[in-house]
């Protein structure tokens, strides 16, 4: 820039007066940019500096990244602690689904008591059966509804699998980490065969008789039962055939309940100790692994 701003170049032909002060402009212009480039390598000095001053982090190729904060940096989760916590989420969720099912026989009994069915009448025994004789042919009648399950279990279908799963993860939260499952299962049992029964063959099923034929009430009360039961499509099929069942059982022995009862209870219990079981062995095989 010095020889386009030097006041010989431009100022040649300017008066004397006006020369002298275009080389004067000339000469400010010249000391501001002075200042300006003395500034700003001052400050870029001073940014050296501050750079300089910064630890310095070696980077070499082999460098491994920094560990995740899971596991080495968090605080290791207390076992006892998360027994106690799945203790007690399990505890809670057994409480609310004994008083669900339990709360069935009592909405069966109140509305058999608005609509004039005697439902405890239907505990009683038919002439001639005994009790035995009745628990034992309810234990029977498990062994068609097992075979079928079983059956259904080693087609290997989706829909299959779906309603396994779904199961099993009722059933492994509601008995989970207890030493007495054996009691919990079969209390659940029992008061899950008698409270639905009670409801379904019990009221719904003698309030269709009163306008219906059996089978068709039997038809009706099945399909209330499955949607009782819906999780998938699949579960609410094999809820309404099981609800046939139970009504078919229910109708062959006199209209009696006990025999339903039982079946529906030994059936439910079967099958939640067999879901435990092979979900205990499951874990056994994992952990020995």
């Amino acid at each position: 820039h010095s020889s386009s701003c030097s006041p010989n170049s431009t100022s040649r032909h300017l008066p004397s007066r006006m020369r002298s002060r275009h080389a004067m402009f000339v000469h400010v212009q010249q000391a501001e940019s002075l200042l300006f480039l003395r500034g700003r390598s001052t400050a870029m000095r001073h940014v050296c500096e501050s750079k300089r001053s910064l630890p310095r982090i070696p980077v070499t190729g082999s460098q491994t990244p920094p560990p995740p904060l899971e596991g080495s940096q968090l605080p290791p989760r207390d076992p006892k602690l998360h027994g106690k916590r799945s203790q007690k989420f399990s505890d809670n969720l057994f409480r609310t689904a004994l008083a669900a099912e339990a709360s069935l026989a009592v909405v069966g009994i109140v509305l058999s008591k608005l609509s004039g069915i005697h439902v405890f009448d239907r505990w009683w025994l038919p002439p001639g059966v005994s009790l035995a004789s009745a628990i034992a042919w309810g234990t029977l009648f498990v062994l068609p509804m097992n075979m079928l399950t079983n059956s259904a279990e080693k087609l290997g279908l989706k829909s299959v699998d779906e309603v396994t799963e779904s199961a099993t993860l009722f059933i492994t939260n509601l008995f989970a980490g207890t030493n007495d499952s054996f009691l919990k299962v079969a209390l659940f049992s029992i008061v899950a065969g008698v409270a639905e029964e009670w409801l379904f063959r019990g009221f719904l099923l003698e309030f269709g008789a009163q306008y219906f034929d059996d089978t068709t009430s039997n038809a009706l009360s099945s399909l209330l039962f499955g949607l009782g039961h819906f999780t998938t499509p699949l579960y609410f099929v094999l809820a309404v055939a099981g609800g046939s069942y139970f009504g078919g059982i229910y109708t062959h022995s006199q209209h009696c309940l006990i025999q339903p009862a039982v079946t529906h209870a030994v059936f439910d219990f079967i099958v939640i100790m067999a879901v435990l079981q092979r979900e205990r062995q499951k874990t056994k095989t994992i952990a020995d692994e």
